[in-house]
C-alpha cells in the first residue's frame, strides 16, 4: 500500500494534468447582450494552442474580440489564457437556459458551457397627455422611397365627446396616388378620461421619380359633452410630409419587371402532391408570392408561360392587403393548369423573380425549381363524340302543369317555414337578452356593454349606448331595455354620425 501512493505521487509530480478551466464573467446575461469568457490551460509548448469551439456556439453566440496571452511557469511549462468576449444572437429570446457541448484546446475539453438567457425587458413608451379635447396626427412607415415603391399612411383623430357636424379635408398626395385600406373607431381611457380614437390606413403608390409630398390634413367638429351647454367647435391639423425619393439603381436587369419591396417569399408547389402525370391530364401548380412594402396589384404573374411539350392555362388568381405588425404586407396567390402533351417527364425551368432590397438597397433573385415528375399515357379511351338531339316543331312535349304546382307550393311551404323559425329565434334571443339584462348590474359600464354587443350582436342598437358610456354617462338597466327591445324599427336615439360624411 505504500508503494502504491509513493507511485501515485511521483506520477504528479513528473506529469502535472494539462486540464482546460473555462470561467465566466457572469452565469446569466440578457438577450442579446454580451459575455466575457477566460479560458486557462497548461502545455509544454510556448506556440499557441489551436482552440475550437463547437458549431452549436455559432448558432447562439457570436465572437466579438479573442486575445491569447502566455506565461511561462518553472519547470519548463507555459500558462495558456484566452480573453474571449461574446455577444448573444437573438435579442428577442424569452427566458431560456442555454446548455452547449465544451470547447476543445487541442483536443482536451473544458467543462460544458450552460447559460442562463433572460429576456429583455419591453420598451414601454412614454404615456401621452392629450391637451386638448381633440388631436390630429398623421405619418408613414419610411421617407426614404424608390419610384414605384407602396407606402403605409395612418391618419388618427382622438376626441372627447359626441361629435356633431364632422369636417375633414381629402387626402392629397403630389407625385403619388392613394387608396384606402381600412378604417377603425375605438374607445379607451387615460387616467380616467374617455377618449374615441378613429383611424385610417390608405397604400400611397410611389409614381413620380421628382417630387413626392402628402399635403396637410384638417378636421373640424362641435364636440357635446354631458352636463354642459352649446357644444364648441374645435379644429386640428397635420403638418406636411416630405419625402426623399432615392434613385434608380444602375444594376437592375433591363428586361426585368421593376419591383422594390422590403422582404419578399416566392414558393410554388402542385396541388396533391402528384407522383406522376398523365398525357393531357391537367396538374394544378399553385405560386404563391408574400411581400413586405408592396401591395398586391404590383406583384407579377407567370402570364406568358410556355414550353415544349406543354400547356399551361391561368386558373385564378387572388391577391390581398394587409397590416402585420405596422407594416404593409401584401400576398399573391396563381393557380395554373399545367397539360402535358406527350410521354417522358415533366420538367418545368426554374420560376425566377427578380426584386429590389429597399432595406439593404441590393438586387436580389428569388427562384423555385419544382419537382420533375413522369409523364405516361394517358387512361382513358378516345373520346366520342356528343350525341345531339334534332330538333322538331312537332316534337314537342306540352308542359307538365301538375309539376309546376307541386314545386310552387314547396317552395311556398319552405319560405313559411323559414319565416317561422326565424319568429322563433328572435323571441328566444329576445327572451335571453332580457334574462341577461336582469341578472345584469343596476348601471353598465363601457367594457360591459362592450361585451352584451358582441354576446346578442347588437353593434346597431346600442351604438348611442356605447357613446354615452364613452362620454362619462353610464346608462341604467332601464334605459338599455328601453333601447334594445324596443319593438319600433326605429332607434330613440341619433345614431353616431360618422366622422367623414
Amino acid at each position: 500500500m505504500k508503494n502504491f501512493w509513493l507511485l501515485l505521487f511521483g506520477i504528479l509530480i513528473a506529469s502535472p494534468v494539462q486540464a482546460v478551466l473555462m470561467t465566466l464573467d457572469k452565469p446569466r446575461i440578457q438577450a442579446g447582450g454580451e459575455l466575457e469568457m477566460l479560458v486557462e490551460t497548461r502545455s509544454s509548448r510556448p506556440e499557441e494552442l489551436e482552440l475550437r469551439w463547437p458549431q452549436a456556439w455559432e448558432e447562439h453566440l457570436e465572437l466579438i474580440s479573442k486575445e491569447h496571452q502566455v506565461e511561462r511557469l518553472p519547470r519548463g511549462f507555459y500558462q495558456h489564457r484566452w480573453q474571449l468576449r461574446w455577444q448573444h444572437k437573438d435579442a428577442l429570446s424569452r427566458d431560456r437556459e442555454l446548455s452547449l457541448p465544451p470547447l476543445r484546446v487541442d483536443g482536451r475539453p473544458a467543462q460544458q458551457l450552460r447559460l442562463d438567457i433572460q429576456a429583455a425587458p419591453q420598451q414601454t413608451q412614454p404615456l401621452r397627455r392629450i391637451s386638448q379635447p381633440l388631436e390630429m396626427e398623421h405619418r408613414v412607415d419610411r421617407t426614404e422611397v424608390y419610384p414605384g415603391e407602396a407606402l403605409l399612411y395612418e391618419l388618427i383623430i382622438r376626441y372627447q365627446g359626441y361629435p356633431r357636424e364632422p369636417r375633414l379635408s381629402p387626402m392629397e398626395v403630389e407625385g403619388g396616388q392613394a387608396r384606402t385600406l381600412s378604417e377603425q373607431e375605438q374607445g379607451f381611457n387615460q387616467r380616467g378620461v374617455n377618449w374615441q380614437e378613429a383611424r385610417w390606413r390608405e397604400i400611397i403608390q410611389v409614381s413620380s421619380s421628382e417630387e413626392v409630398r402628402i399635403l396637410p390634413r384638417y378636421f373640424s367638429s362641435r364636440l357635446d359633452f354631458p352636463g354642459r351647454g352649446e357644444a364648441d367647435r374645435y379644429q386640428a391639423e397635420t403638418s406636411e410630409i416630405e419625402l426623399t425619393l432615392l434613385p434608380f439603381p444602375e444594376d437592375w436587369p433591363e428586361n426585368a419587371a421593376w419591383l422594390p419591396a422590403q422582404g419578399l417569399v416566392l414558393a410554388a408547389h402542385w396541388q396533391g402532391s402528384p407522383n406522376r402525370a398523365l398525357v393531357d391530364e391537367p396538374l394544378e401548380l399553385v405560386i404563391e408570392f408574400d411581400a413586405v412594402g408592396q401591395q398586391a396589384r404590383n406583384l407579377p404573374v407567370f402570364q406568358s408561360l410556355t414550353f415544349p411539350g406543354v400547356r399551361v392555362e391561368p386558373l385564378a388568381e387572388q391577391r390581398r392587403d394587409r397590416v402585420i405588425d405596422g407594416y404593409l404586407a401584401a400576398s399573391l396567390t396563381q393557380r395554373l393548369l399545367v397539360y402535358p402533351q406527350q410521354e417522358g417527364k415533366l420538367e418545368l425551368p426554374p420560376l425566377k423573380v427578380h426584386w429590389w432590397d429597399t432595406g439593404a438597397r441590393q438586387l436580389r433573385t428569388e427562384e423555385i425549381r419544382l419537382p420533375v415528375l413522369p409523364v405516361q399515357a394517358s387512361l382513358r379511351g378516345p373520346l366520342q363524340a356528343p350525341y345531339t338531339a334534332i330538333e322538331s316543331e312537332s316534337a314537342t312535349p306540352p308542359p307538365n302543369w301538375s309539376r309546376l304546382l307541386i314545386f310552387l307550393l314547396a317552395g311556398f311551404l319552405l319560405v313559411s317555414l323559414a319565416a317561422s323559425a326565424w319568429k322563433i329565434y328572435q323571441a328566444e334571443a329576445r327572451q335571453r337578452l332580457k334574462k341577461h339584462l336582469k341578472e345584469g348590474p343596476e348601471t353598465w359600464s363601457h367594457a360591459e356593454l362592450l361585451e352584451l354587443v358582441r354576446r346578442f350582436n347588437l353593434e346597431e342598437q346600442a351604438q348611442p349606448l356605447l357613446v354615452q358610456a364613452a362620454a362619462g354617462k353610464l346608462p341604467t338597466r332601464k334605459a338599455i331595455k328601453q333601447q334594445l327591445l324596443a319593438t319600433q324599427a326605429t332607434s330613440v336615439t341619433t345614431p353616431l354620425p360618422p366622422l367623414n360624411p
